[in-house]
């Protein structure tokens, strides 16, 4: 828990870090592979695009738990408690409805934030945690400070979009995107992965600059189709992937809690020649 609050806050300190940034009128973004350098801002930055951003799905999933079915129940059982405080021999059991409608409002709203936290920081803590060793990337050089230099040896590849300054890489990660295989036995099936930007970058078009890259290498492997997965807080997302050709296959409650849960939405792209 400890732990949990202490990251919390850390990346709300990048988060402000970030929106007090901006590309100057000379910066330019640079989409290249994964360097070991860049870990920690992607984890950082997925966290904040996914959890604690102001546009991220999990704050659009707590903002729409206030208009569920069962939060206006809770809603009606506080104002009849307010009501029963008004006479007194009603007054004890409208306070005891009352703060059971909020104490269980509550209790909900924090379920909600710590299983779909926990979903998130378990992908912190798979692909995320050795990102190298999970879309098969090799080492082909190294930079003047040692730095490993990866390139894909195949189809999966993980790249990030850096910021550049008068020609120069400033080591800042705008975002970041993966095209992943390793989960088809079918190489030619491939699966857009981890798709996110720093809310300070948005519509800045680094989102089509990392898809057409994952689309191009898709291209260059005979790559026949690109599936992922998406949800219904992503409607932002869904568009964008709708206008590079992606159509929704399906769709599935995933419930984290048995009051509410959101609708992930699985997208597929299909490359022809």
């Amino acid at each position: 828990m400890l732990k949990g609050l202490y990251f919390s806050n850390m990346v709300i300190d990048k988060s402000r870090q970030y929106q007090n940034s901006s590309m100057g009128s000379d910066a330019k973004v640079n989409i290249r592979p994964f360097r070991n350098g860049d870990a920690t801002q992607i984890r950082e930055i997925f966290m904040l695009a996914m959890v604690y951003g102001q546009t991220s799905p999990m704050r659009r999933a707590l903002r729409a738990q206030l208009f569920e079915p069962a939060t206006f129940v809770l809603y009606g059982a506080f104002i009849a408690g307010l009501m029963l405080l008004i006479r007194d021999h009603t007054r004890m059991y409208g306070a005891a409805l009352s703060f059971i409608s909020v104490a269980l409002f509550y209790s909900w709203r924090t379920l909600l934030w710590r299983k779909y936290l926990s979903f998130m920081e378990q992908s912190t803590n798979a692909d995320l945690a050795n990102i190298a060793n999970s879309y098969g990337l090799k080492v082909i050089a190294k930079t003047d400070n040692q730095e490993e230099i990866f390139a894909p040896s195949g189809v999966s590849c993980f790249w990030v979009a850096e910021i550049m300054m008068d020609g120069r890489g400033t080591g800042k990660i705008a975002g970041f995107v993966g095209l992943d295989v390793s989960k088809s036995e079918d190489q030619s099936v491939a699966e857009l992965r981890r798709m996110a930007v720093s809310p300070a970058y948005h519509r800045r078009g680094i989102a089509a600059r990392l898809i057409n890259t994952a689309i191009t290498q898709a291209r260059a492997h005979n790559v026949t189709s690109i599936s992922l997965s998406t949800t219904m807080f992503q409607l932002d997302a869904i568009n964008m992937y709708k206008k590079f050709g992606w159509v929704e296959e399906r769709r599935q409650w995933f419930k984290p809690t048995f009051l509410g849960g959101a609708l992930v939405v699985w997208m597929r792209l299909t490359l022809t020649k």
